[in-house]
């Protein structure tokens, strides 16, 4: 599966988000990656990456997140504005590739299907998920209610893709087995970011 490995960039599933395309072989990647309904890992870098961007292949973490672009407008000098939605979370494994991208075999991370956690702790997500949302549409109130709707599980995703924990908190995070500790561990990067 081809990877676009970015800094201090963590994708969960569930989450949208926008990136704007620009250097050719992720191009080619994302060309490639809509011809085969549009599927890749995001990546993350470690390290001193910046020294080898250009010339090497830079050591990235072994968690990420297969996504899918959901909508893309390709610009007239080949750049593509893509939407991705994270899917599953994933353990990747770089294998070789004969195109200018990586690739990566992955491994599916399943957490477990029903969280199970305090009627408190779902309340604390609801509210802190509601208040991202407000603040992120500019003030619009009503996204409140969008937050009664949607799956527990979703809502602790978000809060991890939205938090400025650093990234190796997040990659933590995105690898925990259950959503019971991932909702633990948000409720603590959320109190502790006041």
């Amino acid at each position: 599966m081809p990877v676009f490995p970015l800094p201090d960039y963590v994708l969960f599933p569930a989450v949208t988000a926008r990136l704007h395309i620009f250097e050719e072989r992720y191009r080619a990647m994302i060309g490639h990656a809509l011809d085969q309904k549009g599927v890749f890992c995001m990546g993350t870098l470690r390290g001193s990456w910046e020294e080898e961007y250009h010339t090497k292949k830079p050591e990235m973490y072994s968690i990420g997140c297969a996504c899918q672009v959901v909508d893309y407008n390709r610009l007239p000098d080949g750049r593509y504005d893509i939407q991705i939605e994270g899917l599953r979370k994933v353990s990747m494994i770089e294998i070789p590739s004969e195109q200018d991208y990586r690739q990566v075999r992955v491994r599916v991370l399943e957490p477990d299907i029903q969280p199970t956690m305090s009627t408190d702790a779902r309340s604390r997500i609801r509210k802190l998920a509601g208040e991202l949302l407000v603040e992120r549409s500019g003030g619009r109130h009503e996204m409140v209610e969008c937050v009664k709707e949607m799956r527990i599980s979703n809502l602790i995703n978000m809060l991890g893709f939205h938090s400025a924990a650093p990234v190796a908190e997040k990659l933590a995070l995105l690898s925990m087995g259950t959503y019971a500790q991932m909702c633990a561990t948000i409720l603590r990067l959320y109190d502790a970011e006041g």
